[in-house]
């Protein structure tokens, strides 16, 4: 029926993507031979060369492979369609499945779903567990999710999502902390999270770009609330999103140390929804997330000056 498998075609792309056989290899997880075999049989079944070969030079495309890759895109994309057509009709009576990141399940989702069900009583959200960022996003672009809310860094953490609301993260401590800070964070002791955890290394990424490579570490631990509190009692500094610092410092014993980054609550919501429940779903979350604090924690500068 075609002059190319759909497999061809995703190998097709791969390269096209990478500009390399090799990459696109890594990226499918097979042999660079494998990849070369493909790429072999769709030329063949298509009667024309896609790409330009030099060893040593980036693979490029010819104008053959410039119009396939078009028309490729669009069956792709076509095939997406079809995908969500059949859906809507399979899994119309199928709860929907969420993740939700732990701490705003936990901390604002939860409570308010008894509100949600009386309301709405047909919306059955079944919350499901991820163990890393990666799953989700995979889950996201293969229809596996129909709605995620979470903490991450852009919209590339979480495509096809949308900004409810800016957070910041940054690093915690006391005023004794905040004070030791001015003259550098080398002698400080962190409060850090499992070694080998996902966050294990975001916070390794964010200590070297403080230029610190073997900190002093007082205490490891899973849990936000536990590092928060350990940071109250002065057992050392801290990495965590200002909504979780707002949540456990109601004395408002930490300063932040240092600013790190500026993160965002994003919310993605599938197409397989009916519209009147994506808006009826976006409305109650926007709602919900409207009754965070935004207490604004001092910082420290590097000149020991306190900002009030």
């Amino acid at each position: 029926m075609f002059a190319f498998t759909i497999r061809q075609i995703e190998v097709f792309l791969a390269v096209c993507e990478e500009a390399s056989f090799r990459r696109a290899a890594d990226r499918l997880s097979v042999s660079e031979a494998a990849v070369s075999h493909h790429i072999r049989a769709l030329e063949r079944q298509l009667d024309c060369s896609l790409f330009g070969r030099r060893r040593g030079a980036r693979v490029t495309l010819l104008e053959a492979g410039e119009a396939f890759r078009a028309e490729a895109l669009t069956f792709v994309e076509r095939g997406q369609e079809l995908r969500t057509v059949a859906r809507t009709y399979s899994a119309r009576e199928r709860p929907i499945r969420a993740y939700i990141g732990g701490h705003l399940l936990e901390d604002y989702i939860r409570p308010a779903l008894p509100r949600l069900a009386s309301h709405h009583p047909t919306i059955v959200l079944d919350v499901g567990l991820h163990r890393s960022r990666d799953m989700i996003r995979q889950d996201v672009v293969a229809g596996d999710l129909d709605l995620v809310l979470m903490n991450v860094r852009g919209e590339e953490d979480l495509p096809g999502s949308t900004l409810i609301a800016p957070v910041e993260g940054n690093l915690y401590g006391v005023t004794a902390f905040a004070v030791q800070a001015t003259d550098g964070l080398d002698r400080i002791p962190f409060i850090l999270s499992p070694v080998g955890s996902a966050e294990d290394h975001a916070q390794r990424r964010m200590l070297a770009a403080l230029g610190i490579s073997h900190p002093l570490v007082a205490l490891r631990t899973q849990f936000h609330d536990g590092r928060i509190r350990a940071a109250i009692d002065g057992l050392g500094i801290t990495f965590s999103l200002q909504s979780i610092v707002e949540k456990f410092d109601d004395a408002g014993a930490l300063h932040v140390i240092r600013r790190i980054n500026e993160w965002q609550i994003r919310l993605f919501l599938s197409y397989r929804l009916a519209t009147e429940t994506r808006i009826t779903l976006e409305t109650f979350i926007r709602s919900v997330l409207a009754t965070r604090t935004r207490r604004e924690l001092p910082a420290w500068p590097e000149n020991g000056s306190r900002i009030s």
